[in-house]
């Protein structure tokens, strides 16, 4: 790919557990250190969300670290309603 980086922008997919200062340094890594002209963070279980073009969802994601259950309304992930686990399936 022969683009420059100070001319793109960068698209990252968050876990939804992320804490706030992580994200804060990924961003000012993104900027400062690679020099991307700007940065969109989204969610990972709103974005599988939109797969089945609906709004409102129950999106459960087993990985190898873990595994939640996450309801989605309105596009929006509802914090309140997140269950997590260790179990692996």
């Amino acid at each position: 790919m022969n683009a420059e980086i100070e001319d793109s922008s960068i698209f990252l997919v968050e876990h939804p557990f992320a804490p706030r200062d992580q994200r804060l340094k990924l961003v000012d890594m993104v900027f400062e250190q690679c020099g991307f002209q700007s940065v969109f963070i989204h969610k990972s279980p709103v974005l599988a969300s939109y797969i089945f073009a609906r709004e409102n969802v129950i999106l459960v994601d087993s990985g190898a670290s873990d595994t939640y259950i996450v309801p989605i309304q309105e596009g929006f992930m509802n914090v309140k309603g997140i269950k997590l686990t260790n179990y692996h399936f």
